[in-house]
């Protein structure tokens, strides 16, 4: 666990699978969702907090736009340094969330090197893909079509905004999937809905 005075924190988590190869076994890889910019100056410390990471893979779950409403310029450009912050090894990959707009995806695949991706795999090694679902929310998620390439016995990290899509995807091949989407767990009330 690494704590910050950002107001940030790393969780580390250890994952096994025997799909896995064995040159990965120690794989590091940071995954961040919901980004969800609403303040400027919260953008800001998120990249500070970033900047210096380095990892084998980065990964991205979604929810790069806050609300439905289109991203300020300025906003982007905030946006834009957290996502190019961490450096990776072997590549960095998102998928998309229920709040990303196709044109927010368009002007970050010209302005980034991460491959944002809808319903589609690539693989990074031998025996390794990444797989990348559409939004379970927007009916987009295909893990049948997004899978349908991968051999078998093949260790296949999903990246899925939300978790609703886990059963589906594991029935289709994948190993892991990481989602983001319900910030690290909601209660909802009745009548009063999620806190």
């Amino acid at each position: 666990m690494v704590s910050s005075s950002l107001g940030f924190r790393v969780q580390n988590l250890v994952f096994h699978h025997p799909d896995l190869p064995d040159e990965f076994e120690n794989i590091r890889a940071l995954f961040v969702a919901d980004i969800h910019p609403r303040r400027d100056e919260v953008t800001k410390r998120l990249y500070t907090f970033l900047k210096d990471r380095s990892y084998d893979l980065v990964l991205f779950g979604g929810d790069y736009q806050c609300g439905l409403s289109p991203i300020t310029l300025e906003c982007y450009k905030e946006l834009l340094k957290v996502i190019n912050a961490p450096k990776s090894r072997m590549g960095s990959f998102g998928c998309l969330g229920n709040h990303d707009s196709d044109d927010l995806i368009s002007y970050l695949g010209e302005d980034t090197d991460v491959v944002f991706e809808e319903n589609a795999s690539v693989e990074i090694a031998p025996n390794f893909h990444i797989s990348m679902l559409g939004d379970a929310w927007d009916r987009k998620d295909k893990p049948a079509i997004t899978t349908a390439n991968i051999p078998a016995n093949t260790f296949n990290l999903c990246l899925s905004h939300s978790p609703d899509t886990a059963h589906e995807a594991s029935a289709h091949g994948v190993s892991i999937q990481l989602s983001g989407h319900t910030h690290g767990g909601q209660i909802v009330m009745p009548l009063v809905g999620a806190l």
